[in-house]
């Protein structure tokens, strides 16, 4: 169905699990990661696309969940020409434009990408509510950005968890502010992410300059990148990561690369990779 000339609607689903995690999938044959998705089909309504997609993409009936909320407005985003699937192409779709709803669990489920032969999914993983943020495709970057400002006080009042407080207050003051929303040990942990996460240099940034951008000095920082760059790795972009990657220390390219063929085993096959073996088989092969 589109509502405009080159334009499907769809609807997205941003699943809450009992601990205030975000249900985040990952596209087949892809490091893409992305919240669950689908096309209204002729005469359905929104809310009942919504339900059919939470049951085909991620297996969960909607007798198990609570529906918090929705975007006020339909959000609409273009698709690059090169990554526009053939059906899209076929039929002059260039974009979507989607409603997106807000949903918590009721009872524990088994995530499930069986229901549907066409599923676009393989694996998933609970995270933290702007972490997708870090993870997905650049040109759905600021329909994410939206949805989550919108959303982010619906998920407060069901949660009972905070998504921000100021950033521009010193270290101990935003301690201190967290810790009166959610306790000592969360406010802890929450305040340690996001101080790592000023840290890091911009994923997108290293990859278009890999031999000028800053290279941290902390080794949890150090750690952090070269896991971010590793979920999101692909034949194109591996040899730029492993040209910033070359600025850190052996063993955080280690962290890169095995987390990165675990994730796209097909990187083994690229000439960066094949190139940075033999020159670090001391490493990679365990000097064999």
């Amino acid at each position: 169905m589109i509502n405009e000339p080159g334009y499907r609607l769809n609807v997205g689903l941003i699943i809450i699990n009992d601990k205030g995690k975000l249900l985040l999938c990952k596209r087949k044959k892809t490091t893409n990661w992305q919240f669950p998705q689908g096309g209204i089909d002729n005469g359905e309504t929104p809310l009942k696309a919504a339900k059919r997609e939470l049951f085909e993409e991620v297996g969960i009936s909607s007798s198990s969940v609570k529906f918090i909320g929705a975007t006020k407005n339909w959000i609409k985003y273009d698709v690059p020409l090169n990554q526009r699937k053939k059906h899209f192409i076929k039929k002059k779709i260039k974009g979507q434009t989607q409603k997106w709803f807000m949903l918590k669990l009721t009872k524990k489920v088994e995530i499930s990408f069986i229901n549907d032969p066409d599923n676009e999914f393989d694996e998933y993983r609970w995270v933290s509510y702007w972490y997708p943020l870090f993870m997905i495709v650049s040109f759905k970057k600021e329909v994410y950005r939206s949805i989550l400002n919108e959303l982010k006080q619906l998920y407060c009042n069901e949660t009972k968890l905070f998504t921000e407080v100021p950033n521009d207050l010193p270290t101990n003051m935003y301690l201190t502010a967290a810790e009166g929303k959610v306790g000592e040990g969360a406010a802890a942990e929450w305040v340690a992410a996001r101080d790592m996460m000023n840290k890091m240099p911009s994923i997108d940034v290293i990859r278009l300059h890999p031999a000028d951008t800053e290279v941290p000095q902390e080794p949890a920082v150090k750690y952090a990148v070269s896991t971010a760059l590793s979920m999101t790795a692909t034949p194109d972009s591996f040899g730029r990561d492993m040209l910033y990657m070359a600025r850190l220390p052996k063993e955080f390219q280690m962290v890169y690369v095995t987390d990165a063929l675990r994730l796209s085993p097909q990187l083994q096959q690229t000439k960066d990779f094949i190139d940075w073996a033999i020159k670090n088989k001391d490493i990679f092969m365990g000097g064999n």
